[in-house]
């Protein structure tokens, strides 16, 4: 194989591990509404999760046609399946 070929190969790995490294170091913040709060970690572990106390799904769920506040099922297996696909 080309000899330059194999040092664009050999720093592309390099620069994917140093991203990755970077991405597992980092700590990700998501809020809907600032009425949940979610911080989750670069290597995908759940820190923290905050629900406004007070905060009431069923009221929410009715106002979108029930499609919200029903995470479960094939929501849930959907996500953890995506979740496995990016590791």
């Amino acid at each position: 194989m080309n000899q330059n070929l194999l040092k664009t190969v050999k720093k592309m790995q390099e620069e994917m591990v140093a991203a990755q490294q970077e991405i597992e170091s980092t700590t990700f913040y998501a809020s809907a509404g600032g009425v949940v709060n979610v911080e989750v970690k670069g290597t995908k572990e759940l820190v923290k999760v905050n629900i406004e106390e007070g905060f009431q799904a069923d009221r929410v769920s009715s106002r979108f046609g029930g499609r919200f506040g029903d995470f479960g099922g094939n929501d849930r297996r959907r996500v953890q399946s995506g979740l496995s696909r990016n590791r």
